[in-house]
């Protein structure tokens, strides 16, 4: 599959769209359909969707960050920026679907009371059945995004750091990080670049959350061993960090002297 842009087309179509009141871009059960560029679908504003000519992420952006309450938000925006402009290319779950997209609580990003720091994600039985996206570990990425969708998740996979779907077009455009595989949104880096890429994402704006291995691999297989199969398949992961413009301390993180202020 070709790899998406980081570029996106110019008409600010799309920013209007976003700083409407709703229903602005995304309305829940929007329908896609295919449109001018062929293998994309675009999506239809005055339907409550977004058309894939309306997507520049810069006006999105600077739109979602002045727009009146009850429009999306930037986070979410830019998601969905990004999926017009080239996420449709690859395959995603149905639960992060323009069309499907919700908090814990059920409501769509067009909902005044919209929460982008959750996500709505269906049982575990229905991830399994979800071919790509309902592996062992992707029901460990799940559980964490229920809980941390406005965050980029840098997930850890044995000594790399792995970003998936909408986390990985935002650090592939900040960190200028190579795709990885065709069938889902993918890119990654070594361990030992963690504080590297966290601090240019932070610096950019974003939110990080750090998801570490909390056992090892022996640990693992006696775990399965004494719980007769009960429990994870993989090994165990957990949230052990965030990072924020506001509460870094790590000192390769903060970089220079200057003042980080708390809001």
């Amino acid at each position: 599959a070709k790899n998406p842009r980081s570029d996106v087309p110019d008409p600010p179509a799309f920013a209007a769209a976003v700083a409407a009141s709703p229903p602005a871009v995304v309305a829940s059960g929007a329908s896609t359909r295919r449109g001018p560029a062929g293998d994309r679908p675009t999506f239809d504003a005055a339907a409550g969707e977004v058309d894939e000519r309306e997507t520049d992420l810069r006006s999105t952006l600077q739109a979602a960050q002045r727009a009146r309450p009850g429009a999306i938000p930037p986070f979410t925006a830019e998601c969905l920026c990004h999926f017009a402009s080239g996420g449709a290319q690859y395959s995603w779950p149905s639960w992060l679907m323009p069309e499907n997209l919700k908090d814990a609580d059920g409501r769509t990003p067009s909902d005044p009371a919209y929460n982008q720091g959750t996500l709505w994600v269906p049982d575990g039985q229905t991830q399994k059945q979800t071919p790509t996206h309902g592996t062992p570990m992707l029901l460990q990425y799940w559980k964490l995004k229920a809980n941390h969708f406005d965050k980029i998740a840098f997930f850890k996979v044995g000594k790399f750091y792995e970003l998936f779907y909408y986390d990985a077009f935002i650090a592939q455009r900040v960190c200028d990080l190579k795709w990885m595989g065709e069938k889902k949104p993918h890119v990654g880096f070594p361990e030992m670049a963690k504080h590297t890429y966290a601090r240019k994402i932070v610096d950019a704006g974003y939110k990080v959350v750090v998801v570490e291995q909390v056992e090892r691999v022996v640990e693992q297989q006696q775990r399965k061993a004494d719980e007769k199969n009960a429990g994870p398949t993989c090994v165990e992961r957990d949230a052990c960090e965030v990072y924020t413009n506001g509460t870094l301390v790590d000192p390769e993180l903060l970089g220079s002297a200057g003042a980080k202020f708390m809001l």
